[in-house]
């Protein structure tokens, strides 16, 4: 009776371990994700954190206050500042289509020397390919040699 109670025993913890082993997976793959979920939660957390909008508000109207008064301007001030305005973005206009221009000068630069690296690579295969028909066909030289002096 004793035998019975304890093979009972060991037959229901045969069926419960293969359940056990599947959830000790689970969990250990989910203990993996923790660190980087914990990575996630601090990185929205610092996004979403207002705690600091109130006092920069602030300091900004104190800044604003502090401010000097706007200067009155006549007509040639204005035509001045707008003439300035124009000249300063058709300059910047220029440096980016020159910046655009030596972006696209290198990157033509990469792919031309590219090409060329690639050209070089067949180039050494060709001729590996060459030397190795040619030490083929020394060989075979040499074999039909060593047949003919073997034949004699």
């Amino acid at each position: 009776m004793r035998a019975q109670k304890i093979t009972s025993w060991v037959q229901q913890i045969a069926k419960k371990v293969p359940v056990i082993t599947q959830l000790e997976k689970r969990l250990g793959m989910l203990q993996g994700l923790d660190p980087v979920l914990e990575g996630i939660v601090a990185d929205l957390d610092q996004v979403t954190d207002f705690s600091h909008m109130i006092t920069l508000k602030s300091e900004q109207i104190d800044n604003m206050d502090e401010l000097p008064p706007p200067k009155e301007t006549n007509e040639d001030d204005q035509e001045d500042a707008a003439s300035k305005m124009v000249a300063k973005a058709a300059k910047q206009a220029e440096a980016k289509a020159e910046a655009s221009d030596a972006k696209q000068k290198a990157k033509d630069a990469e792919k031309e020397e590219e090409s060329l690296k690639k050209e070089k690579a067949k180039e050494a295969e060709k001729e590996e390919e060459a030397d190795a028909k040619e030490k083929a066909k020394e060989a075979e030289k040499e074999e039909e040699k060593e047949k003919k002096e073997k034949a004699i």
